[in-house]
């Protein structure tokens, strides 16, 4: 009974490594999950960006208005500047987050090929 028991599992981890087309499609299975799992993750990623480049817009705006202004005017465009800059530095740090965290995957293309490449030595 073991015996039969051991070429049972023989068999089937043979045919593991043996069925690279069906390795394959499940990986790729597995990655379009993955990329799946991620969409909401890219959509936030977007929306900060968004937030940036309008962040960076303004300030843009008003270091182009403050080479321009004098006096009491000058100032409050400086504190508006100092604000946006605070906002958008508070943007960077989800955008990094969210940058590491999108390309922290498990199933690239290449650790698929390599996964094949390696199946197909055995």
């Amino acid at each position: 009974m073991l015996q039969i028991r051991r070429r049972e599992i023989h068999a089937k981890a043979l045919g593991f490594f043996v069925d690279l087309d069906r390795l394959r499609d499940d990986l790729k299975t597995a990655q379009q999950s993955e990329l799946d799992a991620l969409e909401p993750k890219r959509v936030e990623l977007q929306a900060v960006d968004d937030f940036i480049k309008q962040s960076e817009n303004e300030i843009e705006e008003i270091a182009t208005a403050l080479r321009r202004a004098r006096d009491k005017v000058r100032e409050a465009l400086q504190a508006q500047q100092d604000r946006a800059n605070e906002r958008n530095a508070e943007y960077i740090a989800p955008r990094d987050k969210l940058l590491a965290e999108l390309s922290d995957r498990t199933y690239t293309d290449e650790a698929i090929e390599s996964t094949n490449a390696a199946r197909r030595v055995i």
